[in-house]
Parts: C-alpha cells; sequence; structure tokens
C-alpha cells in the first residue's frame, strides 16, 4: 500500500515540476493595456518673453481601453507659474492621441526650471514628471 501511495506523490511530482517547467519556458504574453504613450516637448524651451506661453504634450493610447488624463500639477516658481490650460480630464479612446495643453506665465527675468507632472488613469493613477526649462527676458523697450 506504501508502495503505491509513494508511487502516486512522485508521479504527481513530476507533473508538477514539467507543468513548472513549460511555465518557465512559454513566453509572457504581451500586456494586454499597455500604459499611455507620453510625447513632451523639448526639455529646454530657450528663452521666453514674459507673460503666457502654451506647451502641447502629445498622449497616446496604445491600449484597448479608453484611458483619461486627470490633469496636472500646477505651482509657481519665483519667476514663473504653470498650470492646465483646461482642468477637466481628457479621456483618450483606444488608438488615439490628444495633445494635453499646460500653461506656464512668465512674471519674472532670469532662468527658471518648472517640474510638470501629468495626472494619468491606467491601471490605476500614475504620476509622469518632466522638467522644462528656458531664460525668461524681458521685451526689449518694455519696462
Amino acid at each position: 500500500m506504501l508502495t503505491w501511495l509513494s508511487r502516486v506523490f512522485l508521479m504527481a511530482a513530476v507533473l508538477f515540476a514539467g507543468w513548472g517547467v513549460c511555465r518557465m519556458l512559454s513566453p509572457a504574453p504581451p500586456p494586454s493595456n499597455p500604459p499611455l504613450v507620453v510625447d513632451w516637448p523639448a526639455a529646454d524651451l530657450g528663452e521666453l518673453g514674459f507673460g503666457p506661453h502654451e506647451v502641447v504634450v502629445r498622449i497616446s493610447n496604445p491600449s484597448d481601453r479608453t484611458r483619461r488624463v486627470l490633469g496636472v500639477m500646477q505651482g509657481c516658481r519665483p519667476n514663473v507659474c504653470f498650470g492646465p490650460k483646461y482642468h477637466r480630464p481628457v479621456a483618450i479612446q483606444p488608438g488615439a492621441t490628444v495633445e494635453f495643453a499646460c500653461e506656464l506665465d512668465i512674471t519674472g527675468s532670469g532662468p527658471f526650471v518648472c517640474p510638470i507632472v501629468l495626472y494619468l488613469e491606467e491601471n490605476g493613477i500614475r504620476e509622469v514628471e518632466h522638467k522644462l526649462r528656458g531664460i525668461a527676458v524681458r521685451a526689449e523697450g518694455k519696462e
């Protein structure tokens, strides 16, 4: 009786080991819902005059589900303020690309760095950050 039982357990162990090896060697299936693809503008904006400026971020949805851009962080630095142009979430249909506009308001001269943080709704909420730099200059002839 014990011999028969030990053979059954040995056979089960061999089958589980074979199943595990097959699972390890088989390629992983591609993710069915890849994350949104964010195409940022160049990090160096160069020289910008005082006043409002629009920065456009292109966001593509390669997934088979509708995803959303929830918004962008807003804030101010010594000579620049930044935030979303529109304050509503933007839905991105499967296979589509949208342009999400952010605004920079240059208020003083000199170099600036502003961290733009997008909040994306995918498989949960994901934060994506990009630092924009530039030099704020006063237009000639204006005081």
